[in-house]
């Protein structure tokens, strides 16, 4: 795990309050950090974040990567008061917002999904990636971190974790559903891959973009969907 920029990220909500303190330091027990470092590693320009609570893997985003703005939307608008509170920077700025209302104006250069479609049903969810596909500039990158359906004891493991933490019943769909419903909004699949497979929780990544007109897109091999579809059994 890239340690320094994570404790630094957490460490930046000390004054916040110990129970703040204990929640995020949970999130960070439990996110696969790696393989949010290398999603979002060469990355520049400006980074959209929805559903982004305090702020925590904006903050982290921000610290290994220079080259990166983050404005972040989160609904629960005392999350984005601690964030307001907390904040040590101006690279990432935090709003209480819904990202389905912003003006059709507002492109990003990347977008990122973090644990947010599992709260939805699965139609809600086809809609908001279509909805954020479109938020994208040209060239742009869409990152979905997630959970999935299986194995089925993992994502039981989860379910209990949110109906305990957050009083919510989730939905969690597979990599591969992510993965169509992306590129049926126009998008190109760049990576699909289960990651921190160590853990009790699915979690995944898919990588999209945005390919400019006139550009030839490079689509992932079919080894590469095989032992993604393959993981899925495991």
């Amino acid at each position: 795990m890239p340690r320094r920029p994570l404790v630094s990220a957490w460490w930046s909500y000390r004054n916040a309050g110990p129970a703040t303190l204990a929640f995020l330091a949970a999130r960070c027990a439990v996110l696969p950090w790696r393989a949010l470092a290398e999603a979002t590693g060469d990355l520049s320009g400006e980074l959209m974040s929805i559903g982004c609570g305090h702020g925590l893997v904006e903050r982290y985003v921000t610290r290994r990567n220079p080259r990166v703005a983050v404005v972040g939307y989160e609904l629960d608008e005392r999350r984005v008061a601690v964030a307001a509170a907390t904040a040590d920077g101006e690279r990432v700025r935090i709003e209480a917002a819904d990202v389905r209302n912003l003006p059709d104006t507002a492109l990003f250069d990347a977008i990122l999904c973090c644990d947010v479609l599992h709260h939805l049903d699965a139609e809600a969810q086809r809609l908001l990636l279509k909805h954020l596909a479109s938020r994208l500039r040209p060239g742009g990158r869409l990152i979905v971190k997630d959970i999935a359906a299986t194995p089925r004891w993992k994502c039981r493991w989860n379910e209990i974790h949110d109906l305990v933490v957050a009083g919510d019943r989730v939905t969690s769909r597979d990599p591969h559903e992510v993965a169509e419903d992306l590129e049926g909004s126009g998008l190109t699949v760049r990576r699909n891959e289960r990651v921190a497979r160590w853990q009790p929780y699915p979690h995944f990544i898919v990588v999209a973009e945005l390919v400019p007109a006139g550009t030839v897109p490079v689509q992932s091999s079919p080894v590469e969907r095989l032992h993604v579809g393959a993981g899925a059994r495991r």
